[in-house]
């Protein structure tokens, strides 16, 4: 099967589910909170990097840096940007049930199609909806309204840094 963006996952390539058979709901659990904990993990150790080396050269070394800021601002966003398309279709299969016809039973099976052990119609099923929704709101609403936010206080950083003539035509400023 061909590999393309839709498909990618952090947790497939960080090889958990050899680990341990994860169900759908572990696995998106991982796969909602894995690229904060590597931005943390970032911005931790660029941290501790500067502490130490503070330690080491004096009070000069510590001056901030605006280029750090800017690389680690980067490197957040770069990360948001590849978990993005991974995190939103895991969140969104949540609500991709499939109906099995048990024939001469009275209902049918309605289970989840990335997990066939999970009944859509189960407690199990319906007491993820919050965590599902919570998983939505960060990544296909919150990423890409914190790119868009970003965009806009780019465009109107250098907007006031050229001239504001230039942007009031366009209705930034």
């Amino acid at each position: 099967r061909a590999a393309s963006v839709q498909d990618f996952s952090v947790v497939r390539l960080a090889t958990f589910e050899s680990l341990a058979p994860l169900t759908y709901f572990e696995t998106l659990v991982l796969v909602t909170f894995l690229p904060y904990v590597a931005a943390v993990a970032i911005v931790s150790c660029d941290l501790a990097l500067v502490a130490a080396l503070a330690l080491r050269g004096g009070e000069r070394a510590v001056r901030p840096s605006e280029a750090r800021g800017r690389r680690l601002a980067y490197v957040t966003l770069l990360i948001a940007y590849v978990a993005l398309p991974g995190c939103s279709s895991y969140s969104l299969r949540y609500f991709s049930c499939l109906r099995f016809e048990r024939g001469d039973y009275d209902s049918d099976l309605r289970s989840l199609a990335v997990d066939p052990a999970i009944r859509c119609d189960g407690s199990r099923y319906h007491g993820w909806l919050p965590f599902v929704m919570l998983s939505l709101v960060l990544w296909p609403i919150g990423v890409r309204a914190s790119f868009f936010r970003r965009l806009l206080a780019d465009v109107a950083f250098r907007c006031h840094s050229v001239s504001a003539s230039c942007c009031g035509d366009i209705g930034i400023i």
